[in-house]
């Protein structure tokens, strides 16, 4: 298997990823050889929940058409992401109704004020929390935050927040005065990596079944509203890419510092690091998909509290009560604490 591949297990299902996809042949009924750019993979449909054909263009293979209808047949999606391409094509299978209930749940839970406040909170709290490693947050805010009671309080105390977090960022790499909306390098590289990142989180939230227009922070079913929710607790990421990139290249063009932190970022990702609340050593990346697992339980109810995947130096208190792991989680025959 590809070793910067994100195959994983889910349950009893597995999850795979064929980056530049070059074959695949029929070995009997429900099993498919797959030949990619990196090795070859049997593929067992019966114990399969997605596959994912990642780089696809104009030298890679092709599927034949008795597997996709195979495919759909065992209740497997098939998602296909093309180059240079941020919306990618998804194959359902001919069962749906586990993702008619998540979406229902997601829909219901938009539309009770209490409830959505509530997802909104969390979320915002979260971001709150990571860019702290950054830059340190008010405590004021965050005691604030506890006190909202609906989705616009949160949005005025996260656009309170952000104002301030901004000005100190911007003061941290020596472009003090600089507004986020202004047209600058650093600007357009953030908004390069936020396209990048909310790429991956979509994807993830087609898996899933969930509907990325119906946000709950984000409640405009204009644009992606879910995607820039599940972002918000993850945006450090993007920004700690540009601070790096930044103080330690010297600033040319646009297109140099986005190639530049656009690499960092990547690092970033493939980085390991220790979660809550799952207690996992995993790679960064597993937290973006964690966010969206861990969407889905709150609102299918498997756990009472919203509790999206978050790194820490520690275990810090009582365990939490979890109902999901992150997938691809690092095991290592130590058994010291990581």
């Amino acid at each position: 298997m590809h070793p910067k591949s994100i195959w994983q297990i889910q349950g009893k299902q597995y999850i795979y990823y064929f980056p530049y996809f070059i074959s695949m042949e029929r070995v009997r009924v429900g099993q498919w050889r797959m030949k990619y750019n990196g090795g070859e993979e049997l593929v067992r449909l019966a114990s399969t929940s997605l596959i994912t054909f990642v780089g696809v263009n104009a030298n890679t293979g092709s599927l034949p058409l008795s597997f996709i209808l195979e495919a759909g047949k065992q209740g497997v999606s098939v998602m296909v992401c093309t180059t240079h391409q941020r919306q990618p094509s998804l194959i359902m299978p001919q069962s749906v109704n586990s993702l008619e209930d998540v979406l229902t749940s997601q829909i219901l839970h938009r539309e009770n004020e209490k409830q959505a406040a509530y997802i909104s909170r969390v979320l915002v709290g979260e971001m709150f929390k990571s860019r702290s490693m950054l830059v340190a947050c008010p405590v004021v805010i965050e005691t604030e935050l506890s006190g909202t009671r609906n989705r616009k309080e949160v949005m005025q105390l996260e656009a309170l927040a952000s104002r301030d977090y901004w000005a100190r960022y911007y003061a941290k790499l020596g472009f003090e005065g600089l507004s986020r909306r202004e047209k600058h390098p650093i600007n357009d590289a953030l908004n390069a990596l936020s396209r990048y990142q909310s790429g991956i989180i979509l994807r993830w939230c087609l898996v899933h079944g969930l509907s990325p227009i119906h946000g709950y922070l984000h409640k405009r079913t204009s644009y992606e509203g879910l995607i820039y929710d599940l972002m918000e607790p993850y945006r450090y990421l993007i920004e700690l890419a540009v601070l790096k990139t930044v103080l330690h290249h010297e600033i040319t063009t646009s297109a140099a510092l986005i190639d530049a932190a656009t690499e960092q970022y990547k690092a970033l990702l493939n980085e390991e690091v220790y979660i809550e609340p799952t207690n996992q050593r995993v790679y960064r990346r597993a937290m973006l998909h964690g966010a969206v697992i861990a969407m889905r339980h709150y609102l299918m109810k498997k756990m009472k509290r919203f509790l999206p995947p978050r790194e820490t130096d520690s275990i810090q208190g009582r365990p939490f009560k979890c109902s999901y792991k992150v997938p691809g989680e690092i095991i290592r025959k130590s058994t010291t604490h990581p």
